[in-house]
């Protein structure tokens, strides 16, 4: 019976061996495996640049240009006041306007004539953001009238 009792107890112990074995080895190929911890190279700041191309009594055009940014957001509203636009609500409301570091023109219409309108632009690299903050007027309409009616005669 003691013998048994030897037998049991030293698979026991052949068993327990081989399973912390087999753990210490799992354990260090998890420890080997790349962490999505942060690395130490620097986020560049994004670039970005907005042209006034045209504006009409009822749309505006702009031009923009971005480098190093992985996302631009346009953000278009009536003026209401004093008031800044954040970056966030401008990404979250905005139009997606590229991918990656391109350019291209914005055209916003129809808008209403003689009327005050925010226009935000956001591009963002990672944490780092652009954010340029245009107040703009559309032009009154246009007089729709026929010039004959008006008494002028050509020439």
């Amino acid at each position: 019976m003691k013998k048994l009792l030897s037998l049991f107890t030293l698979f026991l112990f052949a068993v327990a061996s081989v399973c912390l074995t087999s753990c210490s080895d799992d354990d260090e190929s998890i420890t080997n495996q790349p962490t999505d911890e942060p690395t130490d190279e620097p986020v560049v700041m994004p670039e970005l640049k907005i042209e006034v191309k045209t504006i009409t009594h009822n749309s505006m055009s702009f031009a923009y240009t971005t480098s190093n940014a992985t996302a631009c957001y346009a953000l278009v509203r009536e003026t209401v006041g004093l008031q800044f636009t954040e970056p966030k609500v401008v990404i979250e409301q905005g139009v997606s306007l590229l991918e990656d570091n391109t350019e291209g023109v914005y055209v916003v219409e129809p808008l209403a004539p003689n009327t005050r309108y925010d226009i935000d632009f956001v591009a963002v690299n990672g944490e780092e953001l652009a954010h340029i903050s245009l107040s703009l007027n559309t032009l009154l309409e246009p007089n729709t009238e026929d010039v004959s009616e008006m008494g002028i005669v050509g020439l």
